[in-house]
Order: C-alpha cells, then sequence, then structure tokens
C-alpha cells in the first residue's frame, strides 16, 4: 500500500511540478520527449526545455522516493483539521518524528529536510504541509492512480441522440464512456475499438463510492460541464494555465446512414480542440457545443425552458441539437461557422471564430 501511495504521489508531484514550472506532459500518461543531457535550443543558449524537464522530474521522483518522506506527508495529512488554518496546526518536530516512527533524530531530520520548501513549511511552532502539498494529496485521496473501479454496460435513463436507441455506460481507468446499443454512435472509439461511442471523459473513482453507476453518471456530467466550460474559457481546470483552441472541418464530411464519417471518425464536419499551454489537458468537442460558454445564447435557452447550466446530459444535449438548424461555413480560412437556433419561433444565429470561440450573437426575433 505505501509503495502505491508513493507512486500516486510522486506522479501528482510531478503534474503540481509541470503546473508551477512549465513542464510538459499528458494528461493521462507522463510524457517527456527531446533529447538526452546536452541537447540544446535552437539559440544554443543552454539546456532544451526537454532535457531541463527530464532533469526536474528526476529531482521530483528523487525527493518523494523514499517510505519516511512518504509517511512525514501522510502523517501531516492524517492530522490536518479542516477550517482550522495549516498555522495553528503545525507540528513539533519531536512529534512528528514520533508520530512517523524514526528513532534516528538525524535521519529523520535528513528525510524532513529534503521535503521543505515545495511539500512542507517550516514554521515557529513546527511543520505543516504547503498548499501544493494539499493539492497533491487531494488527487491521490480521490483515488485516481490508486482505485481500480470499474462497471461495463450499466444502462441509463437516456436515449442515443442519433438514433433513439438505449444507452450503456463503461467506466475503466478513471473514464466513463457511453455506448449506444443500436447504433456507430457519434465517434469512432480510437482506444477500445468498441461501436456505438456517444462520449468519454475522465472523472475521478472517489465519486463512484457509496453511488450506483447510475448516480455516479450523473455527478460526472455536473462535475465535467464545469471542466469543460472552463477550457471553453481559456483557463485550465487542472493547472490554471492559459489554453490554446483550434477548429477543425472535415473537407469532404460524408455521414452516410447508419455510420460516422470515415475521414474524421466522427459524425461532426466542425470540430474544436482545447488544449492546455502548460499541462496539455486536452478537449474535443463538436464545434457547435462552445456556444453553450456564451451568457446570451444560455439566456436564450433559458428562456425557452432548457435550463442547460444546472443540468448536463444527453437528454439536454439532444434538445439543443435539434434547436441548431443550420450550420453555415461562412469562412475557410480563417474558419468561421455560424449556427442558427430556432425555439419556439424565436431564432438566434450564433458566430464562431477560427479558436472555436463566439464572436457575435445576433437575435433575429
Amino acid at each position: 500500500m505505501v509503495n502505491n501511495l508513493a507512486t500516486a504521489i510522486a506522479v501528482l508531484a510531478f503534474m503540481s511540478w509541470i503546473a508551477g514550472g512549465g513542464l510538459k506532459s499528458d494528461h493521462r500518461f507522463m510524457v517527456i520527449s527531446g533529447g538526452i543531457g546536452g541537447v540544446t535550443d535552437a539559440n544554443n543558449l543552454g539546456p532544451s526545455p526537454e532535457a531541463a524537464a527530464r532533469s526536474r522530474a528526476t529531482d521530483v521522483f528523487g525527493v518523494l522516493g523514499h517510505e519516511t518522506r512518504l509517511a512525514i506527508i501522510l502523517v501531516l495529512w492524517e492530522t490536518k483539521i479542516p477550517g482550522v488554518p495549516l498555522t495553528e496546526q503545525a507540528m513539533p518536530f519531536t512529534e512528528l518524528r514520533e508520530r512517523v516512527g524514526t528513532r534516528d533524530s538525524g535521519q529523520f531530520n535528513y528525510h524532513l529536510d529534503k521535503l521543505l520548501g515545495p511539500f512542507v513549511e517550516r514554521t515557529t511552532a513546527g511543520y505543516v504541509l504547503t498548499e501544493r502539498a494539499e493539492q497533491i494529496l487531494h488527487g491521490v485521496m480521490a483515488g485516481t492512480f490508486t482505485d481500480a473501479s470499474s462497471f461495463e454496460n450499466e444502462p441509463i435513463d437516456a436515449r442515443c441522440e442519433v438514433c433513439g436507441g438505449p444507452v450503456v455506460i463503461d467506466y475503466r481507468d478513471g473514464i466513463m464512456t457511453e455506448r449506444c446499443t443500436s447504433c456507430p454512435g457519434l465517434w469512432v472509439d480510437q482506444t477500445a475499438n468498441r461501436p456505438g461511442l456517444l462520449s468519454r471523459s475522465f472523472l475521478p473513482p472517489v465519486g463512484l463510492a457509496n453511488r450506483t453507476p447510475q448516480a455516479f453518471h450523473r455527478l460526472g456530467n455536473t462535475w465535467n460541464r464545469h471542466r469543460y466550460l472552463s477550457m471553453i474559457d481559456g483557463v485550465c481546470p487542472a493547472c490554471a494555465g492559459t489554453v490554446s483552441s483550434t477548429v477543425e472541418r472535415c473537407e469532404n464530411h460524408d455521414v452516410v446512414e447508419g455510420a460516422v464519417c470515415e475521414r474524421c471518425g466522427s459524425r461532426f464536419a466542425g470540430r474544436s480542440l482545447f488544449v492546455c499551454d502548460v499541462c496539455k489537458l486536452d478537449l474535443w468537442v463538436p464545434a457547435w457545443f462552445a456556444i453553450l460558454a456564451e451568457m446570451a445564447v444560455t439566456t436564450y435557452l433559458f428562456e425557452h425552458g432548457i435550463d442547460w447550466a444546472a443540468r448536463l446530459d444527453d437528454s439536454t444535449s439532444m434538445v439543443v441539437r435539434d434547436a441548431i438548424v443550420w450550420e453555415k461555413v461562412l469562412s475557410d480560412d480563417p474558419v468561421e461557422l455560424e449556427y442558427r437556433l430556432v425555439l419556439d419561433g424565436d431564432r438566434l444565429e450564433v458566430t464562431l471564430d477560427d479558436t472555436g470561440r463566439v464572436a457575435r450573437v445576433r437575435s433575429l426575433g
């Protein structure tokens, strides 16, 4: 158990370091690319960002690569009292050493010293966890790297927005997928190679505790709604980094009945990609989805009985998609897309620019 926690904390610490120091990682699999050791940048001014990343990653895993250091972090976490300032919970050196169970004072001091700065703070009253360490532990306690919960083919109270067929959910390795059991769905599943994919998103396994798969799925919609909007608004929900975005159009989009487009692997001719510039968290959505981040659109939907901000699920998505009566390409270079929504005879025109974000909204009455 200690080794699993050590690995989890080390990985999350590395992610935290990325957010704070500009390293690059994939949001699921830590990836560091580039040369080794002496590789330099284009201006030959020293180690390249990739080489620096390797060095700093080694430092992070080295700091947390000992059971005593892990035990120190866990003791300070376990004795934390929510709502009480950390400075008032400082633990004296001797008490901390005794709780950890290390007899050799010098050896304990050596390991404690290695944690000072990024993980542990020394105050006049003793030692406390830093806010960065707390954020790391939040991820560990959420089970992101240590929980193996999974389920398959669980039915939910929803119908496929393509064919109206039954929808089931799967969950494995922190990924929730929705699949239609009657048609190819909306996307080609490039990871599991299973038909009927409607959506695929990350969801921390701790949310499954004391909940049914169906309730877990509903809370996932709420949790991910906030993450999606944050990405579209340009703020990474994982590290608060800046977010870059692009719109991709399938030039020869061809959706035959009962299938997705073979060229782009989806039913959507226009798709938007949002990527964090720091931690590389990414979000693929149909281009039209970004209009939901615009207050004028949210207000329009609410006035017609659609409170999507309170509930993002398959039925709400279907209603919004049905309200879009056309998608028009205003420009190919740069890409500019126009959507017209009609509800109860009331028309709204929304234009997206080449970043996939709303450029203008016009009420047509």
